[in-house]
Parts: C-alpha cells; structure tokens; sequence
C-alpha cells in the first residue's frame, strides 16, 4: 500500500512523533498535507503520515458489504502493520503514534480504538464520527472481527488520550445520535451513531471513569465541551458546523498544541530491530 510523508518543518530533536492521517471516504492520503495549514502546530513538530485507503475508503462496516473480495482488514494495517513499519525509521519516535481520523477514517480511528491494545498509540483525535452502534451499543463495545459482524464484546480500552469533535449541523453524522442520511453507509445503506456526549462518557469509562456524564463546559452559541479524566478524553461540538470541521473550527474551542502534549503516563519504548535509514518525504 502507499502511504505519503511530511517531514517537521522544526524539529525538536533527531526523532520526532508520527501523526497518521485517515482521509475520508473518497480521500486519499494526500490529505495529510492539508493539515499544515490548519494545525501548524503538528506540522512543526510532527512527522506527518497520509496511507491512501483502499478504493479511497476504510473498511469498518457496510463499505464493502456483498460478494467478493473480501473486505480488506484496514484496522490491522493501520494500527500494526504501518506502524511497526514506520517505527523501524530512525527518525521516527517510535513511543508515540497519534491517529487523527475524519469521517470514514475517524469511524476506522475508533475501531482501532476500541480492537488494538499496542500501547504506542496514545492519542485519537475523530472529526465527524463519534461511536457508531456496531461499535458500541447496551453498555459495551464490540469487536469487528474479520467478517465485521461485531458480536464479541470488549470491556476495556487501552488508555489514549482522545479528542472527539462533531458538527451540530452534520446529517452524515448526527452529533445527536441516530441514522445516517448517507444511503450507502451502512447495514441496508444506514449506519447509527451515539449520541456525541454518551459516546465520550463510554470511553472515559472504559479509561476508568466512575462518575456521571459530565456537565458542558463552557456551552454557548458556538460549542459545547465534555471533558473527562483531567481532559484525557474531551469531546467538542461545534454546534453552527456541519460535516468535518477540521482542526481550525476544532482550535476555536479547545487547546491543541495541549492534546499533543503526552499523556500523563507515557508507554516505555517497545522493543525494536535497528533502525533503517530516515524516512523521507514522499
């Protein structure tokens, strides 16, 4: 598969954190240098990764529903495969991969979310989906499998630090929860989606929360924000916005520069085979 690459702009050191981009359905990877402009921030202190999606899409359920070819198994070759490969570049920090997903590519963020315990993934950040109800649906989160019937439940996530924004105007994906008007997203061309508040609330629980939904704050005209665990998990709605807001609507309402920051607990480096040679830009 194909994947693009930004270098940082300004490095902090010999090695810098990756940030892997997910377009949406009918993206491509190429994607990731659209981000510069929006999030300066990762570009500067992040190298920038865009893998192109199989048929401009990402396999998390009802994108490749009928006969054969079997579905491509995207959740591995996101969450494992590219990133085992990237941690062998010297370049590279291969203790921390950041997924930062929109729209089809947050829903497959989420799966990998939910399916992967590797703990160098450590932060999320979805635009424009939050859970769907084959992920998460009567207090528990499910496992796609390889037919992606989602019927093996999970009761616990590896600890990430998470950014979950929505659009109060978007159809596609209700930040409100309930069915898509996408006609070809999903199970019989719908897909159902939590409500933006209670698909935080299950994250958080699954990190260890114990309390209630929190309160919005601050909640105006413009947006309302959810946090959790001492900001660990944040979810943001930007109310007046419609479908993929993108990191500068995301940047009018929370601190972005902060959700790069490391999480409280950093992982120990996982054991790796020498360096190749520094990765390039594509």
């Amino acid at each position: 598969r194909t994947y693009h690459v930004w270098l940082p702009t300004s490095p902090a050191s010999a090695q810098a954190p990756v940030a892997i981009i997910l377009h949406g359905r009918g993206g491509t990877g190429q994607m990731g240098g659209q981000i510069g402009g929006e999030w300066p921030e990762l570009k500067r202190t992040h190298i920038v990764v865009g893998p192109d999606g199989p048929d401009r899409q990402w396999n998390v359920k009802g994108e490749y529903d009928g006969p054969a070819p079997p579905a491509p198994d995207d959740a591995t070759y996101v969450g494992k495969t590219l990133i085992d490969h990237l941690a062998t570049y010297s370049n590279v920090d291969a203790t921390t991969f950041k997924l930062v997903g929109f729209s089809n590519g947050a829903a497959l963020s989420n799966r990998i979310n939910i399916e992967n315990e590797d703990p160098r993934i450590t932060h999320i950040l979805t635009d424009s989906s939050q859970l769907n109800t084959y992920q998460y649906r009567g207090g528990a989160f499910y496992v796609g499998g390889a037919s992606n019937q989602y019927v093996t439940t999970k009761s616990s996530l590896t600890s990430r630090k998470v950014l979950a924004v929505v659009g109060g105007r978007d159809l596609t994906v209700p930040a409100e929860g309930g069915a898509s008007d996408d006609i070809e997203n999903g199970e019989g061309g719908l897909m159902t989606f939590v409500q933006w508040e209670e698909s935080a609330l299950a994250i958080a629980t699954a990190y260890g929360y114990t309390g209630a939904k929190a309160a919005l704050s601050p909640d105006n005209p413009n947006f309302a924000k959810a946090s959790y665990l001492s900001g660990q998990v944040v979810a943001l709605n930007l109310k007046k916005v419609g479908h993929v807001a993108g990191p500068f609507e995301a940047a009018k309402a929370v601190d972005l520069v902060a959700f790069l920051a490391p999480p409280p607990s950093a992982p120990s480096p996982s054991p790796s085979p020498p360096p190749s040679p520094s990765l390039s830009p594509s």
